[in-house]
């Protein structure tokens, strides 16, 4: 009987998650074995279709069902997640992630009264999120100084203070409390003592004081305040909201008004909390519980794009930035991780797209234009990627202060146009500004080298970049390919077996060392590294003069000569 309406349950649930479970068949290690596949290639959608499955087969297995509510929850798809943890919540079950997937469900709902029984039931998720869940439900039942009370209680626990400080705060401000609010951001109590451990600032908190500063009519703190944690270089979005205050504008408050979006900022506060201390996947559960309650929370938003790109999903990744409204602090940063994750999925030209679009929003931002040049150099679109190169420096103030970064990328694009005197101004400048980068030390030295200027000059450089970069099997090869060229053989053998070794799939290192090998007399192994080389996919010209080689050895001014060419 206790099965039938188990069966019963599960049936209803899954007719909820649009599954038919009498199109499967009845088994269900199939299922369960796709579920956890996917689960651990984080498709979490089609991980959570597969548990379902299971769930309809073998309705008591409780561990599948906490499976399907955490793979709900990490694709988004709250209420379906709500839908399973009522299934295993009615089991009796005690489930840290059921009881988040309700407590979500309570607050999109407005149920308030459901979480703080859910909590005096003893059905918890974890004491930070506990301890906000309570406030902010407190605050919903319309219960403020009881709220306050408990984020108060929060800020005396050890290691946990900063936290209650931080939410105390958001709660004054959305009862209109800005000089209350403030106050304790300032980390003052209210007798006006300092407080131990006080709100951190970062860029959201810092936001958020801005915004909260500028309804006191403080827009001269709230401008220093965006400098000393900028540095004078904030992104995009911040330097926005810096130019509206610096000019006296009142600015709206950007925190939470209801108690709905204080519970979006409490999960928000734990993701970001354990964002380094534990799996990006059991992050994503808290990032993606804070968007599903504010859809409009673009921080929200901004850190399930980050956690799902890190997990190698980048089409969700793409989607979660997509979220991020135009108007808001995190936009400019939202839209040039889209740029990367449609970057990551072979969609250049909408990435493209995307980063043209940015910078017609934000001329001033180089970051912006040099994304675009190396989106556009990936696509060997180089005129355009050089001219994009060119609008980042002359962005800059002093064209001097750009990072060596951009001088080099804009090398790359000079030297694929053909362009070398240009490009090897731009690696001469790069080397001014970081005289020890192995890769601008490498590119110079092997530019030079191929194309027969002073080859002691060239090979220095190489000798630099490789003790910079001892471990880079091309760096190794060109300095052991500049030896051979200057008849220095059983130098270059060396560096060219190590370069083998480094990089034993290279095509051209492999070749080089059946050179060199050939050179030193050595002709067995020679021929064996231009076999090795042919095997590893040499391209059409190549591989024709690889087949010459076997075929008659090194001809004087022959194949050494073309090889030295590549």
């Amino acid at each position: 009987m206790k099965r039938a309406v188990w069966r019963s349950c599960a049936a209803s649930v899954l007719s909820l998650l649009c599954f038919d479970a009498a199109a499967e068949p009845a088994g269900v290690s199939g299922p369960y074995l796709l579920a956890r596949h996917a689960a651990l290639s984080s498709d979490y959608g089609r991980a959570a279709d597969h548990y379902a499955h299971v769930i309809a087969r073998d309705p008591g297995n409780r561990t599948v069902m906490e499976s399907a509510v955490s793979a709900y929850l990490n694709a988004g798809e709250a209420e379906r997640a709500a839908e399973v943890a009522r299934l295993l919540d009615r089991s009796g079950e005690v489930s840290q992630i059921a009881t988040m997937a309700l407590v979500v469900d309570h607050a999109a709902a407005g149920r308030w009264d459901a979480i703080l029984r859910t909590q005096s039931d003893g059905r918890k998720i974890g004491p930070l999120m506990d301890a906000l869940a309570e406030g902010w439900a407190l605050s919903g039942q319309g219960e403020a100084e009881a709220a306050l009370s408990a984020f108060r209680a929060l800020s005396e626990s050890r290691g946990l203070a900063a936290f209650g400080h931080l939410h105390e705060a958001l709660l004054r401000a959305s009862l209109g409390d800005w000089a209350g609010a403030e106050r304790i951001f300032a980390g003052r109590d209210a007798t006006g003592q300092k407080v131990r451990d006080p709100v951190r600032l970062n860029r959201r908190t810092a936001i958020l004081r801005a915004s909260l500063l500028s309804q006191l009519n403080r827009n001269e703190h709230a401008v220093a305040l965006i400098d000393h944690l900028f540095d004078g270089r904030p992104d995009p979005g911040v330097a926005a909201l810096r130019a509206r205050l610096a000019v006296g504008e009142r600015i709206p408050y950007t925190g939470p008004l209801t108690a709905r979006e204080g519970m979006a900022e409490a999960f928000y506060t734990v993701a970001t909390a354990l964002r380094g201390e534990a799996a990006n996947g059991y992050v994503l559960l808290y990032g993606q519980a804070a968007a599903a309650l504010a859809p409009e929370h673009g921080d929200a938003a901004l850190l399930a794009g980050s956690l799902l790109r890190s997990l190698k999903r980048h089409e969700e990744a793409e989607a979660q930035f997509a979220l991020v409204a135009p108007e808001h602090p995190a936009h400019a940063r939202a839209q040039l991780s889209r740029a990367s994750s449609l970057r990551a999925q072979g969609r250049g030209r909408e990435a493209v797209s995307v980063l043209r679009d940015l910078a017609d929003r934000h001329p001033e931002v180089p970051r912006i234009q040099t994304e675009l040049g190396d989106v556009l150099r990936a696509q060997d679109r180089l005129t355009e990627a050089a001219s994009a190169y060119d609008r980042a420096l002359a962005v800059h103030d002093d064209p001097a202060e750009a990072p060596w970064s951009l001088h080099y990328a804009r090398a790359m694009a000079r030297e694929g146009l053909g362009d070398w005197t240009g490009a090897r101004a731009d690696l001469g400048r790069a080397l001014e500004i970081e005289p020890d980068e192995p890769r601008v030390l490498h590119h110079l030295g092997s530019g030079m080298l191929k194309r027969g200027e002073p080859l002691g000059e060239a090979l220095a450089l190489i000798e630099r970049a490789v003790e910079a970069a001892p471990e880079d099997g091309a760096m190794t090869g060109t300095l052991g390919w500049a030896l051979y060229r200057m008849g220095r053989i059983e130098e270059a053998v060396e560096h060219l077996e190590r370069a083998a070794v480094l990089s034993p799939l290279d095509v051209a290192l492999n070749d080089h060392l059946g050179d060199a090998f050939w050179t030193a007399g050595r002709h067995r192994e020679a021929r064996f590294q231009w076999h090795r080389a042919l095997g590893l996919g040499a391209d059409r010209e190549v591989a024709e003069l690889i087949r010459r080689k076997l075929a008659r050895g090194l001809e004087a001014g022959g194949p050494i000569a073309l090889a030295a060419e590549r």
